[in-house]
């Protein structure tokens, strides 16, 4: 069956300073609901939910900010489990997860992920460089955790040609991007693939998220996807960050 990936940032309501992508904590726990609503429960092997339907969804959350404790225990009161992309070398600043947080979470039985070291986007970076970013990630976060991440999720969703080799050659298994999009059953046997995902903002409510999780394989949002990238060709990634934001506003 297929999987609809989904994507959260920050969970917070911080009025003014809220960024595009920040989800405030109630609509979150609206999404749960709603999800629950839609019959999902865990799946064995992994940290995915299985939809009454059979449809399956993952919950990933990017950049490892402290708020996700927040998200991992709400998940751990319904027995559910996230993937958690964290940028390793920023373990322990201000705002964000400790080695001692990211410990905790891997023992909860949530799956812990790479997105980097520095948060760099990797189109940017030389291939030594993405090396480098890719291997001291897995290595911090393996010994932090006692099990080296197979998942992955590039900074930006940027996943150059060239990285997926390097990341095979680490042991990693499953790189999710950000581009729309539901990915077809067998997924698990295709690790060369970079998983489509839907990037959910704080204006996708219940009901809207009913919606993306119908969507379907090389379907309307696949369409959509590349309209998007081409458009984000043309304006350069910080003009479409600011019409973003714009948006928001």
């Amino acid at each position: 069956m297929s999987a609809c990936f989904l994507v959260y940032h920050r969970l917070a309501d911080h009025g003014a300073n809220r960024r595009f992508h920040d989800v405030a904590p109630a609509l979150w726990e609206r999404h749960l609901d709603r999800l629950a609503h839609l019959g999902a429960a865990p799946m064995d092997a992994d940290p995915l939910l299985r939809l009454t339907d059979g449809r399956n969804v993952a919950l990933t959350f990017d950049d490892g900010t402290a708020d996700h404790l927040d998200a991992a225990r709400a998940l751990d009161r319904r027995g559910w489990r996230g993937v958690f992309m964290v940028p390793a070398g920023l373990l322990g600043e201000s705002g964000r997860l400790s080695d001692a947080d990211v410990a905790a979470l891997a023992a909860s039985g949530h799956a812990i992920g790479s997105h980097g070291w520095s948060h760099r986007r990797f189109d940017q970076l030389s291939e030594r460089e993405r090396a480098n970013e890719l291997a001291a990630s897995r290595d911090r976060l393996g010994g932090v955790t006692g099990s080296a991440p197979v998942w992955l999720a590039p900074p930006g969703g940027l996943w150059p040609a060239a990285a997926t080799a390097q990341a095979l050659e680490l042991g990693y298994r499953h790189a999710r991007g950000t581009a729309w999009g539901v990915v077809a059953d067998g997924w698990q046997e295709r690790p060369e693939t970079l998983l489509p995902a839907f990037v959910l903002s704080g204006r996708v409510g219940p009901q809207a998220l009913a919606w993306l999780l119908r969507a379907r394989p090389g379907g309307v949002f696949d369409r959509l996807a590349r309209m998007k990238e081409g458009v984000k060709r043309l304006t350069g990634e910080a003009a479409w960050d600011r019409m973003r934001e714009g948006i928001r506003r």
